[in-house]
C-alpha cells in the first residue's frame, strides 16, 4: 500500500511553528545581550522546521515524479496518420508556414509509408508526447531536376515526385529533421543513420537537403554537402552530396559523414 503524504495541516503546523520560533529566537537574540545559547537553539530549530515541513509534505510527490521521468524513454516509429497534424504543427513551430501541409503528407505516406518517422516520449504512466521527427524519401529524377532548376518548393512535393518502388528512385531527399531536447536529437540522429543505411541504392547516389535554419546550415556544411547552385548558399538554399563514390559504395550514413553535429 502506498504511503500517504503528510497532509496540508501538518505542513502548516511545521511551517507556522518554524516561522514563530525563528522570529522569536531572532528577536530575543538581538534584545538579550550576548545572545543566550538556548535562544540561538530555539531560532535554529525554528528555521529548520520550515524546510522539514516542505520536504515532508512534497518529498513523496517529487519522488514519484522523478520515478515517472526515469521510466520514460524515446520511441522512434513510422508516423501514424493520426499523428500527421501534430507533426505538421511541430514543423510550423520550427520552420514557419512554408512546410508540407497535412493533406500532402497523407498522400506521400500513401505512396511511401515509412518515409516519415516520429519520436515520442513514452512510458512512466504518462501519455505519448511528440518530441521530434525526420522525413527521408526517395525521389524521381523529375524532382531532382526541379531542384537543380530552382523550381522546387517543399510545399509543392507530391506523390508524382516519389517512385512507386524505392529501388527505382533517382535520389534521396531529406525533407526535415526536428528534435526537441538533446535526447530526442540523439535518438533521431541514430534512426536517420539507420534509415539511410537500410535504404535501397538510388540511381544517382545523391542526397538532397534544404538548409532551413542556421543549425541545419552548419550541419550540412559539417557533413560536406555542397550547394546545388554555387551562387545560392545559406538559408532556404538546397544542398547535395554524392554518397556513392566511384571507388565503391560504403554505407550511406558513413559516406554522408553523419556525426553528433545533429545532436
Amino acid at each position: 500500500m502506498a504511503r500517504r503524504p503528510i497532509s496540508r495541516p501538518a505542513l502548516g503546523l511545521f511551517t507556522t511553528s518554524g516561522v514563530c520560533l525563528g522570529t522569536a529566537g531572532g528577536i530575543s537574540h538581538f534584545t538579550v545581550a550576548g545572545g543566550h545559547p538556548l535562544v540561538l537553539g530555539i531560532a535554529a530549530v525554528g528555521l529548520a522546521c520550515v524546510p522539514l515541513g516542505v520536504a515532508f509534505r512534497y518529498g513523496s510527490t517529487l519522488h514519484e515524479r522523478f520515478k515517472r521521468h526515469r521510466d520514460r524513454h524515446i520511441e522512434i516509429s513510422t508516423c501514424r496518420h493520426e499523428d500527421v497534424q501534430a507533426v505538421y504543427e511541430l514543423a510550423v513551430g520550427h520552420f514557419g508556414e512554408d512546410v508540407t501541409p497535412p493533406d500532402q503528407i497523407h498522400r506521400i505516406l500513401a505512396r511511401h509509408r515509412t518515409g516519415l518517422k516520429t519520436a515520442h516520449w513514452v512510458g512512466g504512466g504518462q501519455p505519448r508526447e511528440l518530441c521530434g521527427y525526420f522525413f527521408v524519401i526517395p525521389i524521381n529524377r523529375s524532382l531532382a531536376t526541379k531542384i537543380h532548376m530552382d523550381r522546387f518548393k517543399v510545399v509543392d512535393i507530391d506523390v508524382d515526385d516519389i517512385p512507386r518502388q524505392p529501388r527505382y528512385a533517382y535520389a534521396t531527399y531529406i525533407g526535415g529533421i526536428v528534435g526537441i531536447g538533446k535526447p530526442a536529437r540523439h535518438e533521431i540522429l541514430g534512426a536517420l543513420k539507420a534509415a539511410l543505411d537500410n535504404s535501397p541504392r538510388t540511381k544517382s547516389g545523391l542526397v538532397y537537403a534544404k538548409a532551413a535554419t542556421e543549425a541545419g546550415l552548419r550541419a550540412l556544411d559539417g557533413y560536406k554537402f555542397r550547394p546545388v547552385h554555387t551562387k545560392a548558399t545559406g538559408i532556404d538554399c538546397y544542398y547535395y552530396r554524392d554518397i556513392h563514390p566511384a571507388n565503391g559504395a560504403p554505407k550511406q550514413s558513413e559516406s554522408l559523414g553523419l556525426a553528433p553535429a545533429f545532436a
